[in-house]
């Protein structure tokens, strides 16, 4: 059974858990920097020629760029969520 993100934001201690080398690892710290809007962070987490999806009137960037695009578009629909993988 896959763990569950940590409740609380991930901290120095916490952080050497989440192995950055691994999938989940990214993964975990990408929802991490989500939940607690700290995008920059998570764009970095995306390779360059990274195919973003995004809205079809929206002009279609890569990357970090493009998700940082993809998230500024979807938070005014969902200023609140927030996401927990499973």
């Amino acid at each position: 059974m896959a763990d569950k993100l940590p409740s609380q934001p991930v901290t120095s201690a916490t952080r050497a858990q989440l192995d950055p080398h691994t999938a989940d690892g990214v993964i975990r710290e990408y929802y991490e920097c989500f939940n607690t809007r700290r995008f920059v962070e998570a764009a970095a987490l995306f390779a360059d020629d990274a195919e973003v999806e995004q809205l079809p009137m929206v002009r279609q960037e890569r990357g970090g760029i493009g998700y940082l695009q993809f998230v500024s578009l979807w938070l005014r629909a969902f200023p609140d969520a927030t996401l927990t993988p499973e």
